[in-house]
C-alpha cells in the first residue's frame, strides 16, 4: 500500500482542508426568492454564483434576505454580485485563504481550477484548522487497515486509489469500518468484513475504469448512484457509492438524494461515530478524516445524533440508535436520548417495512433483548404498536437454546430455523410473545403474509388452547388440536412458555405424538368386507386414536379393534 505524504501543519494548503467535489451553487439566472427556497433546503449560509463554468461570486442569506424585505423576489440572483469573483486555488497557504476570508468578509471562498469550480473553502474548514499549524498530523490508520484486510482487499483499493487519482476524483472508505478499525485498535470490537468506497465523482464510471484496467465485473445500480465491483479474486467484492447530500421534504419519509462531496456525505450520516471516512489517495492514504467529532465520540462510548433534526428526519434511526449503542456497549449522550424520547411518536408516520428492516437488524445482534428492553425504556416501542412490552428476553432464550440443541443434535421434533434465518425468527418469537399486541404489530410491521400467518396462529393456540391447557387431555385430543397447524407456528407457539401445560403438550406432540399411524389402512378394511366410502376414514381415525392414548399397540390388537368398528356399521 502506499505510504501518505507527510504534511507539516506549517504547510496546510486549501487543498488539505477544503470540500472537494459537486459544490452546491446559485445559477446566475436564479430568482431570489428561488435562491432562498434553495438554501433553505440545504442549510448553508452562503453559495457561489456561477454563469455556465464561471464564478462570478459569492451571496449569503443575508443579501438575499434583504433583496426580498426590498420586494426583489424575481430578480436574477447574477445580478445582485457586485464586482470580480474573489476565488482561490488549492494550493493557497491557510494562513492567505483565512486573510482574504477576513478581509472581504466572506464565510466561503470558491477553489478553483483551470477555470472550472472544484470545490469550496468555508469557515467551518478553517476552524477545523485552528490549532493545527503547529502540530504534527494525526496518525493515519494505514497499518491497521493493512492488518485488517487481506492482501487481495488492499490491492483492490490500492487499484481504485490509482484510476481515481488519475480521474481527478476523491475516493474515501466509509461506512462502518473505519469505525469498526478504531474500536479493534481499542479492543472493542471485530476486525472489519464490509468494504465501502465513497467516490467524489461518478462511482459507476469509476467502477468500469477499475474493472478494464484490473478484470473483474461491475453491477450498476443506477438508481442509488452506486456500483459493485466484483474484483477477479473470488468472494471479494467493494461497493462504490457516488457522494451524495440527502434532503428531506417532510419527517418520517425517504430522502431525496443528491450528488454531493464527501463533506455533504458525511453529514447524512446519522451518528457522529459513523461519520468517520479514511482517504485512499496515494499520497494521503490511511489518512483519517474526522469532520463531526466522531473520533471523540468514539474514545468516549457515545452515540450522538448530528443534528437536532435527525430522529424526526428519519426515526428508525432511534432503532438505531439503541442496536448500536447495545452492541457497542456505548451510552446516548444525554441530549441525543431526549430528542429520540421526543421523537418516538414519529415513528407512527413511518412505514412499517422500515421499522421491520431494522427490527431484524436489532434481533441479529448478540443480545436482541437488550435492545427491545431499550427501547421500551425509552418509550419507543409503544409507537412501534400499543402494548408492547418487554416479554422477550425469555422467549428469545428459548428460542436461542433450542438452536443451540439444535446445532449439536441435527434432530429435534419442532421446526429448526435455518441458522442465517435466526433474526426471522426472534422477530417472530417476540411478536408472538407479545399477544394480540403482538399480532397488531405484526400488521404494523408489514409481515409477508407467510409469516403474519405463523405470529397469528400461535397467538390464537396460547389464547384459547382448550385441550392443550388440561392436565388430563388424552393424547388424541391434542392431535386433533395440533395437527392441521404449521410445524413452525407450533414452534412459535410452544417457544411462548415451554415449560406451562400448553408448551408440554405441543412438545409431546412434536415428539412423540404426531409420528404415531393408526397401524391399519384401507387394505385391510376391504378385507374385511367395508366398502370404500367415508367410513374408511372414521374407522382408521379411531384406530389411530386408541394407539395415541395407548388402549392398543400391536398390529394385531389394531386389526381386532377395525373389526369390532366395522361390524357396528352394519
Amino acid at each position: 500500500m502506499q505510504e501518505r505524504e507527510q504534511t507539516t501543519g506549517s504547510e496546510l494548503r486549501v487543498g488539505d482542508l477544503m470540500t472537494h467535489g459537486a459544490v452546491r451553487v446559485l445559477t446566475a439566472r436564479m430568482s431570489v426568492s428561488e435562491a432562498i427556497t434553495y438554501m433553505r433546503r440545504y442549510g448553508h449560509e452562503g453559495y457561489p454564483v456561477v454563469d455556465g463554468d464561471r464564478v462570478l461570486g459569492v451571496l449569503t442569506q443575508g443579501v438575499l434576505g434583504r433583496a426580498a424585505h426590498h420586494q426583489l423576489d424575481r430578480t436574477p440572483v447574477g445580478d445582485l454580485v457586485i464586482g470580480s469573483a474573489l476565488t482561490i486555488d488549492r494550493d493557497m497557504p491557510i494562513a492567505e485563504a483565512r486573510r482574504q476570508m477576513l478581509s472581504h468578509g466572506l464565510g466561503q471562498l470558491p477553489v478553483v481550477e483551470a477555470g472550472r469550480l472544484i470545490g469550496i473553502l468555508t469557515r467551518t474548514d478553517l476552524l477545523r484548522a485552528w490549532g493545527r499549524e503547529d502540530r504534527p498530523p494525526k496518525a493515519s490508520l494505514r497499518r491497521e487497515l493493512e492488518a485488517a484486510l487481506p492482501r487481495a482487499a488492499r490491492e483492490a483499493l490500492d487499484a481504485i486509489a490509482a484510476v481515481a487519482r488519475a480521474r481527478g476524483d476523491g475516493v474515501y472508505l466509509v461506512g462502518g469500518l473505519p469505525r469498526d478499525l478504531i474500536l479493534h485498535r481499542l479492543g472493542e470490537a471485530q476486525a472489519p468484513t464490509d468494504i465501502d468506497v465513497v467516490v467524489e465523482g461518478d462511482a459507476a464510471e469509476l467502477a468500469m475504469a477499475v474493472a478494464a484496467l484490473h478484470a473483474g465485473r461491475v453491477r450498476q445500480h443506477e438508481r442509488f448512484g452506486t456500483a459493485t465491483w466484483e474484483t477477479p479474486s473470488p468472494g471479494l467484492e467493494i461497493d462504490l457509492v457516488t457522494a451524495r447530500a440527502e434532503f428531506y421534504s417532510a419527517p418520517a419519509v425517504l430522502p431525496t438524494v443528491e450528488p454531493g462531496s464527501l463533506h455533504s456525505d458525511l453529514v447524512r450520516r446519522d451518528f457522529s461515530i459513523n461519520t468517520l471516512a479514511i482517504e485512499l489517495a496515494p499520497g494521503g492514504f490511511g489518512r483519517l478524516v474526522d469532520r463531526l467529532g466522531g473520533l471523540v465520540d468514539l474514545e468516549a462510548g457515545l452515540i450522538r445524533a448530528l443534528h437536532p433534526l435527525s430522529f424526526v428526519e428519519d426515526p428508525t434511526r432511534i432503532l438505531r440508535a439503541v442496536r448500536f449503542e447495545q452492541r457497542f456497549g456505548f451510552r446516548l449522550e444525554p441530549g441525543t436520548r431526549a430528542l429520540a424520547q421526543r421523537a418516538g411518536p414519529w415513528l407512527t408516520r413511518t412505514t412499517g417495512a422500515r421499522i421491520q428492516a431494522e427490527l431484524r437488524k436489532a434481533m441479529a445482534e448478540r443480545d436482541p433483548g437488550a435492545v427491545l428492553r431499550r427501547l421500551h425504556a425509552l418509550g419507543v416501542l409503544d409507537a412501534v404498536a400499543s402494548g408492547l412490552g418487554t416479554r422477550v428476553a425469555p422467549r428469545l432464550d428459548a428460542l436461542d437454546r433450542y438452536l443451540a440443541s439444535w446445532s449439536d443434535q441435527g434432530d429435534l421434533p419442532l421446526h429448526a430455523p435455518a441458522r442465517e434465518d435466526i433474526a426471522r425468527w426472534r422477530l417472530l418469537a417476540w411478536l408472538a410473545a407479545e399477544g394480540k399486541a403482538g399480532e397488531a404489530a405484526a400488521l404494523r410491521l408489514d409481515l409477508s403474509g407467510r409469516d403474519l400467518a405463523l405470529v397469528q396462529a400461535a397467538v390464537e393456540l396460547r389464547a384459547a388452547p382448550g385441550v392443550l391447557a388440561q392436565a388430563e387431555a388424552r393424547a388424541s385430543q391434542v392431535v386433533a388440536r395440533l395437527e392441521t397447524q404449521r410445524s413452525e407456528a407450533l414452534c412459535l407457539a410452544w417457544l411462548i412458555e415451554p415449560e406451562d401445560l400448553a408448551g408440554q403438550a405441543i412438545w409431546r406432540y412434536a415428539r412423540h405424538w404426531s409420528g404415531i399411524e393408526p397401524g391399519i389402512d384401507g387394505q385391510d378394511l376391504a378385507a374385511l368386507g367395508l366398502a370404500p366410502g367415508p367410513a374408511f376414514g372414521r374407522v382408521i381415525q379411531a384406530v389411530r386414536d386408541a394407539r395415541l392414548d395407548g388402549r392398543i399397540e400391536s398390529r394385531d390388537e389394531a386389526l381386532a379393534l377395525a373389526r369390532r368398528l366395522v361390524a357396528e356399521l352394519d
